[in-house]
């Protein structure tokens, strides 16, 4: 994974447990500080392709953090930041 894939999986957990739902591509792009949504476009692609996220095509805010990205631990819903404390964020299984 690149620095750049990172800071996106990050930003997509980070606004997922403080909001509630994914963010949208043009909250990555201000949240980075990216210059266009093209490029958090393939950045997201990018993520998916590894098995990172998960999203449905066509679907505003669809994109979810799967077991590969860390963000569920052992089957529940567990950021990586709070193993050990349930979280009412809905990560992907």
């Amino acid at each position: 994974m690149t620095p750049r894939q990172k800071m996106v999986l990050e930003f997509i957990k980070s606004y997922w447990a403080e909001n509630g739902y994914a963010p949208s591509y043009d909250n990555i792009k201000d949240g980075l500080g990216a210059k266009s949504k093209s490029s958090i476009a393939a950045l997201i692609d990018r993520l998916e392709r590894r098995g990172y996220i998960t999203r449905i095509p066509r679907i505003a805010r669809s994109i979810r953090v799967t077991k590969d990205g860390k963000a569920v631990t052992q089957g529940s819903a567990q950021s990586p930041e709070t193993a050990g404390a349930k979280s009412d964020v809905p990560w992907a299984d």
